[in-house]
């Protein structure tokens, strides 16, 4: 069986490599990439190719937190001008 503890540095190694310029939003990038590690840890059944699908899904988790924060700017600016 797969730890959580034992692979969170996953997360951060993802944030390192591809997230990173978002430093304004690291801390929301983290605690979601830890949700997707969460839940590659529920869904994965091959302990083989673990390490390549918790970071398919961590980095899936990262983009979707970007989408959202920039439909949040994109409706913000729209709205002050």
């Amino acid at each position: 069986m797969v730890d959580f503890n034992s692979n969170i540095k996953l997360v951060r190694y993802v944030y390192n490599k591809k997230f990173e310029k978002y430093h304004w939003l690291k801390d929301d990038l983290l605690q979601d990439g830890a949700i997707g590690l969460l839940k590659a840890i529920e869904t994965c059944k091959d302990e083989k190719t673990f390490i390549k699908y918790a970071i398919t899904i961590i980095k899936r988790e990262m983009y979707c937190t970007i989408r959202k924060e920039r439909k949040y700017i994109d409706n913000l600016s729209i709205e002050i001008i």
